[in-house]
């Protein structure tokens, strides 16, 4: 679950670059 989140916040940040709020 946490591989997961970290995937997710990490692949918008690079993806959108404007998703401050997914990593939050």
């Amino acid at each position: 679950v946490q591989q997961n989140s970290i995937n997710l916040i990490h692949l918008p940040t690079q993806s959108s670059g404007t998703e401050p709020a997914a990593s939050v």
